[in-house]
C-alpha cells in the first residue's frame, strides 16, 4: 500500500478511451484505504464523480452546511465541482476507518446517481454495502489493472461498472422507459453544451420534442429536480470553481456561467449559497 500523511491505500488509475467516451460513463479510479487518526478530506473540490463505501469505522461527511456521521455499510457520493470535506471519526485502532472508493464521469452520471437515490441535498446511503458490492469493487479494480487499450477487459469494466449501480439499486424503485431515459439523456446533453447561454426550457423541450409541461415533468420525475433548479445548479457548481481558481473577476464569471449581468449573478448566487460571491473570494485570501 501507498502511504501519505492521512492514510494507507491502493489504487488502479484509468485514461479514458475511445470506447469508454462513447458508454456515457467510465470509471476514473477504484481503490481502497485505511485512514490514520488525523484523516481529513477537504475542504476541496473535485471535477468528477466519487463514490464512498465504508467498511469498517466512521466517517463524518460535510456537505452544504450540513453534517452526517456514517458507519460501516453506508455510502456517500461526491458530485463534480460541490464544495465536501469528510474526516476520521473512529474511535479505536481496532474500528479504524477503512473504504472502497470509485471515480467516475459521464453524461449518464447524473441519471444513474438518481437511480440509486442519491442527490446533492442527500449524497448518502445508509446501510447498503454487502459483499456482493464488495466483491464488484474489488473485481473492478483488478480489471482495471489488467486493462489494454483494444482487450476484453474493456467489456469486463463496463460491465462491472454498471453492476454497481445494479446492486445499489432498490428493486421497488419506479424506472423511466428506454424512450423516456432517451430523452433525458439528450436533454441532459443538450444543458451540458448549452447552460452558460441564456437557455429557456421551451428551447430544451423543443430539442428533444416534447412540450414544455410535459418535458419540465418527465426531467422533474426521472431526476428528482425541475430543469429549471438543475440549470441553476449547474451554474452554480461551475461558478464555484471559478472562483476558487482566484483567475478572473466577478463580472467575468457572471458572464461565463450564463448570467446578463454581475448584480443578477451575484443575487443567484447568495440565494443558492447562502452568501455573495464577492465574501466568498475574500474568504478564500
Amino acid at each position: 500500500m501507498e502511504e501519505t500523511i492521512y492514510e494507507y491505500k491502493i489504487y488502479q488509475n484509468h485514461t479514458p478511451t475511445e470506447f469508454d467516451l462513447l458508454g456515457g460513463i467510465w470509471p476514473l479510479k477504484v481503490g481502497t484505504n485505511v485512514a490514520k487518526p488525523k484523516y481529513h478530506i477537504g475542504p476541496q473540490v473535485l471535477k468528477h464523480f466519487s463514490l464512498h463505501f465504508v467498511t469498517s469505522g466512521r466517517v463524518l461527511l460535510t456537505y452544504e452546511n450540513k453534517q452526517i456521521m456514517l458507519e460501516q455499510g453506508d455510502i456517500f457520493a461526491i458530485y463534480p465541482n460541490v464544495l465536501h470535506q469528510y474526516q476520521n471519526k473512529s474511535i479505536t485502532a481496532e474500528s479504524s476507518l477503512k473504504m472502497h472508493w470509485l471515480a467516475f464521469n459521464g453524461p449518464k452520471s447524473t441519471y444513474l446517481m438518481n437511480r440509486i437515490k442519491l442527490k446533492e441535498t442527500r449524497p448518502f446511503l445508509k446501510n447498503k454495502l454487502n459483499q456482493e458490492l464488495q466483491d464488484t469493487l474489488q473485481k473492478l479494480q483488478h480489471s482495471l489493472s489488467k486493462i489494454s487499450r483494444f482487450n476484453k477487459q474493456q467489456l469486463l469494466l463496463h460491465q462491472l461498472l454498471y453492476q454497481v449501480f445494479y446492486l445499489l439499486e432498490d428493486s421497488t424503485n419506479h424506472t423511466p422507459t428506454q424512450k423516456q431515459s432517451s430523452l433525458i439523456f439528450k436533454s441532459l446533453d443538450f444543458i451540458q453544451k448549452h447552460f452558460k447561454k441564456q437557455i429557456k426550457i421551451q428551447d430544451i423541450a423543443k430539442h428533444v420534442g416534447l412540450s414544455r409541461s410535459h418535458f419540465s415533468k418527465l426531467f422533474t420525475e426521472t431526476l428528482g429536480e425541475t430543469p429549471g433548479n438543475y440549470i441553476i445548479k449547474k451554474r452554480m457548481e461551475l461558478s464555484l470553481l471559478l472562483l476558487s481558481e482566484q483567475q478572473h473577476t466577478i463580472t467575468e464569471i457572471a458572464i461565463t456561467v450564463g448570467y446578463p449581468n454581475v448584480y443578477t449573478f451575484s443575487r443567484a448566487f447568495k440565494v443558492y449559497y447562502g452568501q455573495s460571491p464577492s465574501y466568498y473570494y475574500k474568504s478564500l485570501n
